[in-house]
């Protein structure tokens, strides 16, 4: 990932595979096309990764990120958004674009989560920030068989942090 493993992220110019180059359509403006790569490309390939399916009620976390997978979830035909934050304004915004809001900082998110699909959780989670604490509620918000994608970066670990195997014990 350049920027994050491998120097260049900031830099004027780089050398990349050719794989990784695409041209911009005409209707696209260079500033505005060079976020999407980072917001709307880490979102598709979480919701690619998830396997989102038309009408499955979706869990994303609505910073950066999360604005184009709620848009992305929306237009791949999620029928159901639930955004989790625990800032008005992102909540506001995630609502405007079809979400329903979740405010974090004022109830469990899981809890609510379940009482809004009348205790069957959701088919597909995103974690889009890298804490360990939304890592769980990713999980845990999960209906039966449903899918989280981890997708956020972080070089915080704590010993309650997610790993395959504590995953695999909590979804029993």
């Amino acid at each position: 990932m350049i920027g994050k493993y491998r120097d260049g992220g900031y830099a004027e110019q780089i050398v990349v595979p050719a794989r990784s180059v695409f041209k911009l359509p005409p209707e696209i403006p260079f500033e505005q096309g060079a976020i999407m790569m980072c917001s709307s490309a880490t979102s598709l390939h979480a919701l690619n990764r998830a396997r989102l399916k038309p009408v499955k009620p979706s869990h994303i976390r609505s910073r950066g990120l999360g604005m184009s997978a709620i848009q992305l979830a929306k237009a791949m035909g999620a029928e159901k958004i639930f955004a989790v934050d625990i800032k008005p304004k992102k909540l506001e915004l995630a609502e405007k674009f079809g979400a329903t809001p979740v405010h974090a900082g004022q109830c469990d998110p899981v809890q609510e989560i379940g009482r809004l699909t009348g205790g069957r959780g959701v088919d597909v989670s995103l974690e889009l920030i890298g804490l360990p604490v939304t890592m769980r509620q990713a999980v845990r918000c999960l209906a039966v068989q449903g899918r989280a994608a981890l997708a956020g970066i972080t070089e915080r670990v704590s010993r309650s942090s997610p790993t395959p195997m504590s995953l695999n014990k909590e979804l029993r």
